[in-house]
């Protein structure tokens, strides 16, 4: 279901920007004919409404023969020049007027006939208004005519005209070179236009209408989606040919956009699906232990996806040269997908073979039986039991002849001899301290150098610190390693992070900061920042710290003697004090003022979390913006300090967004606290 999601997201943004990449409405304009282009948008449900504009081009020798045309019949004060209210009049009775009522009334009927026409792509025309402001403002309705003379050459001529439309409903086949664009021009002359004429349409339509059966389907571009459909057409005009057609329903269940959706969707599912299912059913054939061993059919598994690719390009662009994909066909394609992937699915997975269960193989493991030494004047009670026969046989012995009796002691002791014999026998084995398996003679095992632990070598090696004393089991191998700042010379771990390594001569952190920007440091000490503090005063910044600890202390901890200090409190008003809740006047100010002053200034901030109790976050938030606002417009730097278990996960995300580098020091076990 994953890829589907994936698919049609990558569709969905693919229909988006297909209209992007169209030619615009006022594209290239051609010399010497008339260029109509339309665009309708509507909407609603079976009962649609909208409204549209059309725009006519008319360019060359077609421009200069209309504008005498015009001026011969609407040059109403006979001055050879064509006034505003002879283009479009109040009362009426100007050019444009008698061009948008014929376009309005043929899209209902024929004015000469009465004969019911059809609409223009499934709606009636009709409730146009000028687009101008005022009469004498027709610059947005049409360009080109007012002004003009009978001299006027080379000048194109543009009318725009808005509209407003409702459907008609029903089923309708509609013309879509419809000569209604052609012939409105010439209307008001009773004339019949015959030259060149291009017609280009667009139809944004949202609602449960369709288009369909489009006679000549290479001739324009149909985008389908769920919410509707998109329309780009355009062809060029000729009177003597056969126009071409399609088809508009208000509501067409087989061809409605939302139903094919949802067809799309359960054939692209069972497609994907039925191969999975399969699969699993050809694993559970496999002996439990060998599960593992169950390959999949990648040819079946990528034929299947395929399918659900084809699926949603059909759906969503059914307009291929030649080829449209209507709604009849999707409901044919996507019922034949499923039955193929289900069919192929369970022919292919049926002919996969299953190896059988392996013979189980028994191997008698030798049995060690520890029987521990007895005592040395202990005697087994079994063993007189079998001498007293031969003691009673015997006459009642003389006070003498107790020898026997003690070398019968004798023989009984030679049976327990060879008990140190099975005590060896034993193998000389350990434990060992993280996964408790014996460590036997051969295997590869390590001892904590701290507490005496042995451990396996891998597992050595995956568990890293020893569970006994929470030391590292294996030592770290020492490298040296010369300080850049004072050419110290000293032994670290192999590995180990720089930015934890301080010069045992000068202190200065040996990983090489870059100043100029904003560090973030998560941690719950934060020695690891003022070392950092420390490390650019020392190579020549001048610092200045803010923190809610004492001045004194800080110095004293961190060595902080050339830093200046400002202490977060409200219990004094002293020299170098600043209150926390007057963030926006005291601290922005002091920060300001500092980093103006010095060429090279590296600021601290320390307390964060108490900051955010006293201002909440949102103020704070807005603070550190401005300081790193500032910060980086002067080249300064900023280190803050903040322990990440003071704020919820959503405002840690959005602080950390505001900082050029981040420092985790949660993620090392060594350096938390």
């Amino acid at each position: 279901m994953k890829h589907i999601q994936r698919t049609l997201a990558v569709l969905v943004l693919l229909a988006l920007t297909i209209p992007v990449l169209l030619p615009a409405i006022n594209g290239a304009i051609v010399e010497n004919q008339i260029q109509a282009k339309t665009d309708i948008e509507i909407l609603g449900g079976t009962q649609l409404h909208g409204g549209g504009h059309i725009t006519w081009a008319i360019t060359g020798s077609e421009a200069d023969t209309l504008r005498q045309k015009v001026l011969d019949n609407f040059d109403f004060n006979h001055d050879g020049r064509l006034q505003s209210y002879e283009v479009r009049s109040p009362s009426g009775n100007g050019y444009l007027n008698a061009v948008e009522r014929y376009v309005e009334t043929e899209s209902i009927q024929d004015v000469q006939s009465g004969e019911q026409l059809k609409p223009y792509w499934g709606v009636n025309i009709g409730g146009s208004a000028p687009l101008h402001v005022n009469n004498q403002d027709l610059t947005v309705d049409v360009q080109g005519l007012i002004g003009t003379t009978y001299n006027t050459t080379g000048q194109n001529i543009y009318i725009y005209y808005y509209y407003d439309c409702t459907t008609n409903l029903g089923k309708t086949i509609m013309q879509m070179d419809d000569d209604r664009m052609v012939q409105a021009l010439y209307y008001p002359f009773d004339e019949t236009y015959h030259g060149t004429t291009t017609i280009s349409n667009t139809v944004y339509m949202v609602g449960l209408s369709s288009y369909s059966s489009p006679s000549s389907p290479d001739k324009f571009v149909m985008l389908r989606n769920p919410s509707g459909e998109i329309i780009w057409y355009s062809q060029t005009y000729d009177a003597s040919k056969s126009h071409a057609t399609i088809t508009f329903s208000d509501f067409n269940f087989l061809e409605n956009a939302q139903i094919l959706f949802v067809i799309v969707l359960i054939g692209a599912y069972v497609s994907v699906s039925m191969p999975n299912r399969a699969y699993f059913e050809y694993r559970k054939k496999f002996p439990r232990k060998m599960r593992s061993r169950a390959k999949k059919i990648r040819w079946l598994h990528i034929l299947s996806k395929v399918f659900v690719l084809l699926l949603l390009l059909f759906y969503f662009v059914p307009t291929m040269g030649p080829i449209f994909f209507s709604g009849i066909m999707i409901w044919i394609i996507s019922i034949s997908f499923a039955v193929v992937s289900t069919v192929l699915s369970r022919m292919a997975y049926a002919k996969a073979e299953v190896p059988d269960a392996p013979a189980p193989r028994y191997t008698a493991k030798p049995q060690v039986r520890s029987v521990p030494p007895p005592p040395a004047d202990h005697v087994p009670a079994t063993r007189p039991v079998q001498r007293a026969p031969v003691q009673r046989a015997k006459p009642k012995p003389k006070p003498k002849k107790e020898t026997p009796r003690k070398s019968a002691s004798r023989p009984l002791s030679k049976p327990d001899a060879p008990a140190p014999a099975a005590a060896a026998a034993i193998p000389d084995e350990k434990a060992c301290g993280i996964c408790l398996r014996p460590i036997t003679k051969g295997m590869d095992s390590v001892t904590c150098q701290s507490c005496g632990r042995e451990y396996h070598l891998t597992c050595a090696k995956k568990e890293v610190h020893c569970p006994s004393c929470n030391q590292k089991i294996i030592a770290p191998k020492k490298v040296s390693m010369q300080c850049f700042s004072c050419g110290e010379i000293f032994e670290i771990e192999e590995g180990e992070d720089l930015l934890f390594v301080n010069c045992p001569a000068c202190g200065v952190v040996q990983k090489k900061l870059e100043t100029g920007l904003n560090y973030l440091i998560l941690g719950t000490n934060p020695r690891v920042a003022f070392s950092m503090l420390k490390t650019l005063v020392s190579l020549g910044a001048q610092g200045l710290a803010l923190s809610t600890t004492f001045p004194s202390k800080l110095k004293k901890a961190y060595g902080l003697n050339n830093v200046e200090i400002r202490w977060f409190t409200d219990t004094t008003s002293e020299e170098g004090t600043i209150d926390p809740k007057r963030l926006e006047f005291e601290a922005t100010r002091t920060i300001s003022n500092f980093i103006k002053e010095m060429e090279s200034a590296v600021i601290l901030i320390d307390g964060l979390e108490y900051l955010v109790v006293e201002n909440g976050f949102d103020n704070v938030l807005r603070f550190i913006k401005k300081i790193n606002d500032i910060s980086s417009v002067n080249g300064a730097t900023l280190i803050m300090s903040v322990n990440p278990k003071s704020m919820s996960q959503d405002e840690l995300t959005v602080l950390m967004k505001d900082f050029d580098i981040i420092e985790d020091l949660t993620k090392d076990k060594k350096h938390t606290t």
